[in-house]
């Protein structure tokens, strides 16, 4: 479980955390290149919704994000084509097994 001194974005540099109006100034960066919205804390949902796709357990994605239930992680997490596909073959291996 991450802790209040646990930082995700260290300069590389200095091994020190970066400010957030540094991440700020960075995802500005990108929303000029790419013109598209980005915010710091997308990077939350990004990593939820990567973990849901990989299978982690709900609970341990639930504890290592700092959720108190896991429902508010799965507000994290969106529907991705990858995750739709998962969901098609793990549902096509059910109904297609032979008994």
């Amino acid at each position: 479980m991450l802790n209040q001194n646990d930082f995700i974005f260290i300069s590389p540099e200095t091994g020190k955390p970066y400010y957030l109006e540094v991440m700020n100034e960075a995802m500005r960066k990108v929303e000029a290149a790419c013109q598209i919205k980005m915010h710091p804390h997308m990077l939350r949902h990004m990593f939820a919704t990567a973990a849901d796709i990989a299978d982690v357990n709900g609970d341990d994605l639930r504890d290592f994000m700092g959720h108190e239930t896991e429902e508010m992680t799965k507000h994290y997490t969106h529907q991705t084509q990858e995750s739709a596909l998962k969901i098609m073959q793990k549902t096509d291996a059910i109904l297609h097994r032979k008994i």
